[in-house]
C-alpha cells in the first residue's frame, strides 16, 4: 500500500474519530436553563389550562445550535401534568444566552393542588429531545431543564393596578369611621374573570394592614363571592379594621407627628384571596398600597 493510501486511510479515520467525539461532546452539552422572563395566560377551561411561557437558555456547547422540534413533558413530584412545546426553530449561538418561547399545557385538576402546597410557584422540570442542527448534520440534544413557575403571581395579578388583565383590582375605600378603639373601612374590589371557567372567592387567608412597616389591623372578606365564566365587574367588599393605638405607634412621630402631617395615613393590605376552581382550593396573592385621612372622621 502506498504512503499517499496509508494518508488518506489516517486522515480518514482522524475525521470519523473526530465526528464521533464532537457528535459526543455536543449531544451531552444539553442547552441550559438561564432564568424566567414571562408567564402569559392565553386560555382556561375546566379542564387546561394553556399558556405561553418566556424563558432563557444558554448554548453551552462551543458550536452554534438550531433547536428545532422540541417537545417535552412536565412533570412534578413524578405525576405528568401537562405538555411543552415550541413551534418555531431556535438559534442558539455558541456560549450565548436566548430567550426561548414555550407554549405549555397543564392540566388544572394536578396543577391547583401542586400550587396550593408550592405557595403558587411550580418548580418543574422540562425533559426531553431537540435536534440541533449544525450545518448539514442534525445531532439529538437531551433537554433537561429546571422550570420555576410563578403562576399564582401571573395567572392573578392582586395589585392596585387596574390592568385590563388583572383578576382582581381595589377600586376603591369606602366607610371610613371609628368604632370604639378601632379604625374601620372597607375596600371594593372588582373582579373580572378572563376565563371560561367559574370561580368562588371563600375567604381572605392570612390578611393584614400594614402602617410602615408594622401590623396595624387585619382584613376580612365580607361574604362569599361567585364569579361566572367570563364575568366581568363583580364587586366584593373587604372589611378591615385597624386598632388606633397600633396605628399611632406607627407612625413618625406618634400622635403629634400624625396630626402635624394632615392625619394622612399609608397603609399597605396582603393576604391570599382562597378561591375554588374546579373543585379545588388555591390562592390569589393581595396586595394594594393606599393612603386615608384620620382628619375626615375625628372632626368635632
Amino acid at each position: 500500500m502506498s504512503k499517499k493510501n496509508i494518508l488518506l486511510i489516517v486522515l480518514l479515520l482522524l475525521f470519523v474519530a473526530a465526528g464521533i467525539i464532537g457528535y459526543i461532546i455536543i449531544s451531552k452539552q444539553t442547552p441550559q436553563y438561564s432564568g424566567f422572563r414571562s408567564f402569559k395566560v392565553l386560555s382556561m377551561n375546566d379542564s387546561t389550562l394553556n399558556a405561553e411561557v418566556v424563558v432563557g437558555i444558554k448554548n453551552v456547547s462551543f458550536l452554534p445550535l438550531t433547536l428545532e422540534k422540541l417537545k417535552a413533558e412536565l412533570k412534578e413530584t413524578g405525576i405528568k401534568i401537562g405538555e411543552i412545546s415550541v413551534d418555531t426553530l431556535v438559534e442558539l449561538p455558541s456560549d450565548s444566552v436566548v430567550d426561548l418561547k414555550f407554549h405549555l399545557n397543564l392540566r388544572l385538576k394536578e396543577t391547583l393542588p401542586l400550587l396550593e402546597r408550592l405557595h403558587d410557584t411550580l418548580h418543574l422540570t422540562v425533559t426531553g429531545k431537540a435536534i440541533a442542527g449544525i450545518s448539514f448534520i442534525s445531532i439529538p440534544v437531551l433537554i433537561d431543564i429546571p422550570l420555576p413557575l410563578e403562576m399564582g403571581k401571573s395567572l392573578f395579578s392582586g395589585d392596585s393596578k387596574n390592568t385590563t388583565d388583572s383578576l382582581i383590582s381595589i377600586k376603591s375605600l369606602r366607610n371610613l369611621t371609628i368604632d370604639g378603639d378601632s379604625v374601620k373601612f372597607d375596600l371594593i374590589i372588582e373582579i373580572n374573570n378572563p376565563y371560561n371557567i367559574e370561580l368562588e372567592i371563600e375567604a381572605i387567608d392570612s390578611g393584614f394592614v400594614f402602617t410602615n412597616g408594622k401590623t396595624t389591623g387585619r382584613i376580612a372578606l365580607q361574604e362569599v363571592v361567585s364569579v361566572g365564566r367570563n364575568e366581568t365587574g363583580v364587586e366584593a367588599v373587604i372589611n378591615s379594621s385597624c386598632y388606633v393605638g397600633d396605628l399611632i405607634s406607627a407612625s413618625p412621630s406618634t400622635l403629634l407627628g400624625l396630626f402635624t402631617s394632615g392625619g394622612k395615613v399609608k397603609y399597605e393590605v396582603k393576604g391570599l384571596l382562597v378561591v375554588t376552581l374546579v373543585g379545588k382550593e388555591s390562592t390569589i396573592p393581595l396586595y394594594h398600597k393606599g393612603t386615608f385621612d384620620l382628619t375626615e372622621i375625628l372632626k368635632p
